[in-house]
């Protein structure tokens, strides 16, 4: 449960030395963070979901040991600063429920260790993740209920090669945004790290596409107007299933 009363955060934080997790979820009358003087303590997780504030502090970049950041369910920030992309050591970048967010840092290339990233219930405009962006070490991309009325976050995702999970559930589009996302899943088998892809409740997809044999969970249940991949794709997804158990019972 959120402190709903607090407003203000102390602006001496930085002198707190030790200081590795600033947790605020759900703080609904925290309209500003303290100026950013240089690195916190040895923070590297900070959770601002569902605050109200306005702007994130133009000097984040400051926070050089910060790994995960949060800030879910914003309502009225519209954008990021774009020196967010010098957080060198950032490896989770949460902004799910981020209504008015339009568009992403135009250089995530800047940002080479960002594992995991999560944009569920945004509107972003199309084409942020591209193919020369240098995401490579993304393994966990989570797009649950995006809205692809007008295009969405990648061009291709073909190159995102250690990309473990693909959650599209959801995924709302038009006639415009259903051609994208079947154009977008071509490159899908390409994934050879590919573990997990959820495609539950995705409306005017023509057809699953083709899985790569490293697939082990495959969700597409409440699938609308669509047929499933080939036979053969689903006979390398068993395989792959079957042999992980295999090894991990040689392994005991």
């Amino acid at each position: 449960m959120g402190c709903v009363s607090l407003e203000t955060l102390p602006e001496d934080i930085h002198k707190l030395k030790p200081l590795l997790l600033l947790y605020c979820d759900g703080y609904s009358k925290l309209t500003s963070f303290p100026k950013i003087k240089g690195n916190i303590g040895k923070l590297d997780t900070l959770i601002l979901d569902e605050t109200a504030i306005k702007e994130i502090p133009s000097l984040i970049e400051l926070l050089q040991h910060l790994c995960d950041l949060s800030l879910n369910n914003y309502k009225n920030l519209e954008s990021l600063p774009d020196n967010i992309c010098n957080l060198s050591s950032l490896r989770t970048l949460m902004l799910d429920g981020y209504l008015k967010l339009g568009k992403l840092p135009e250089d995530l290339e800047r940002m080479p260790c960002v594992e995991n990233l999560f944009l569920k219930s945004c509107n972003l405009t199309p084409g942020i993740i591209k193919r020369d962006n240098r995401l490579e070490a993304l393994e966990i991309l989570g797009m649950r209920n995006y809205n692809l009325n007008e295009g969405g976050v990648l061009n291709k995702i073909f190159h995102l090669c250690l990309l473990k999970v693909l959650d599209l559930s959801g995924v709302f589009n038009t006639e415009e945004g259903r051609i994208f996302l079947n154009d977008m899943l071509v490159g899908v088998y390409q994934l050879s790290n590919l573990r997990a892809l959820c495609l539950s409740h995705c409306k005017k997809i023509s057809q699953i596409p083709k899985i790569p044999s490293s697939i082990q969970l495959l969700d597409a249940h409440s699938f609308i107007g669509t047929s499933l991949p080939p036979m053969h794709s689903l006979v390398n997804c068993l395989t792959s299933v079957n042999q992980d158990l295999q090894y991990k019972r040689s392994s005991k």
